[in-house]
């Protein structure tokens, strides 16, 4: 995390932002660093006295959910899960992405990237 997610919130508040993106960890890197419980808190702190709602966190780049490669599709859901395990750990409500990236032998389907979305949200829910 470039700086840290109190700067991020107080970056949002200087420019009159209501809602403000963040990453949960590097957006461009699969092994992500999870956010410290100070961290936490101390964006918490922020939110609360600027009034910042909501924050939206930007997932990772290299996600692809609909990837025809069984192997990336696989880690991109392990990753994404991981996004939604620290979306709720910081207490943001929405989870901005990319499911459907481009591939060099074409555009992967609509019906497959909502079928990753599915399968990932009924294994976050329990």
């Amino acid at each position: 995390i470039a700086g840290s997610l109190d700067q991020a919130a107080e970056k949002s508040h200087r420019l009159t932002c209501t809602a403000f993106p963040i990453s949960s960890s590097s957006p461009r890197m699969w092994k992500p660093r999870e956010p410290r419980q100070e961290g936490i808190r101390a964006l918490a702190r922020v939110r609360q006295r600027h009034e910042l709602h909501p924050p939206v966190i930007h997932a990772n780049y290299l996600l692809n959910l609909a990837s025809p490669e069984r192997a990336l599709r696989e880690r991109s859901e392990e990753a994404f899960r991981g996004e939604l395990g620290r979306a709720a750990a910081l207490g943001a409500e929405y989870l901005a992405t990319w499911p459907e990236n481009r591939m060099p032998e074409g555009r992967p389907s609509q019906a497959k990237a909502s079928e990753g979305r599915v399968r990932l949200s009924g294994k976050a829910n329990r």
